[in-house]
């Protein structure tokens, strides 16, 4: 049984380092500014509000809505663009607030590079409102990224193409606008990562152990 232990210990270790490494992700967390974000659309200006709390944790930053008939978009800076084509999920928190009834449906994340344009329903709208709400998108066909960008009506995009758009990302934008009249959009904790949920790393590794432990337990009761 220890020799099985010290085995599966070993095999962790690198799960573990793998974790923690996850290639460099791209994050914006909002803990002492806005970190060069923008907004799209009609927002009632094209520079969000840094807000030092309310966030989840944290700091986060604020849009409000400009009341011109057009969806409005947070937008990402530089830092989040160029070559990505190893980044495998984006994810970030919302919260909406605002008396209107829901926008639905809309895209929810629009990606621009390589001459194409891809857009994604995220899984639903940030409800119940002012409350934050995460969300984590894959970036591959499972999460049913669509070509063109505003109604969601497009083909479905291919692998090729999703890759093709990360190995040039020149926009990533996520709307702050889910509200129909006046409302208002946070954003916060904003992260392109290579490696996957921490918890499928993790519940790997302990299920490794639990399976040398039942081996150990068979061959006893054979015995």
């Amino acid at each position: 049984m220890r020799r099985l232990l010290r085995i599966a210990a070993v095999a962790i270790v690198p799960l573990i380092w793998w974790q923690e490494s996850d290639a460099t992700p791209v994050v914006s967390a909002f803990n002492s500014s806005d970190e060069g974000w923008m907004l799209s659309g009609d927002p009632s200006s094209p520079v969000p509000e840094f807000v030092a709390n309310g966030g989840n944790p944290g700091g986060h930053i604020k849009g409000t809505d400009g009341l011109r008939g057009v969806d409005w978009l947070f937008v990402a800076p530089d830092k989040f663009l160029g070559n990505q084509a190893d980044k495998k999920r984006l994810s970030f928190d919302l919260n909406v607030s605002g008396n209107g009834d829901l926008i639905l449906p809309r895209p929810d994340v629009i990606l621009e590079g390589s001459g194409l344009q891809l857009s994604v329903d995220a899984g639903g709208p940030p409800i119940p409102r002012e409350t934050w709400i995460s969300f984590t998108v894959p970036l591959d066909t499972s999460a049913g990224w669509r070509l063109g960008g505003g109604d969601l009506l497009g083909p479905l995009a291919t692998e090729a193409q999703i890759q093709d758009v990360l190995a040039s990302l020149d926009l990533l934008s996520i709307r702050g606008d889910h509200i129909f009249d006046l409302d208002m959009g946070r954003l916060d904790n904003v992260i392109l990562r290579a490696a996957p949920e921490p918890s499928t790393l993790t519940l790997f590794g302990f299920g490794f152990i639990g399976f040398a432990g039942l081996g150990v337990a068979r061959r006893r009761l054979t015995t």
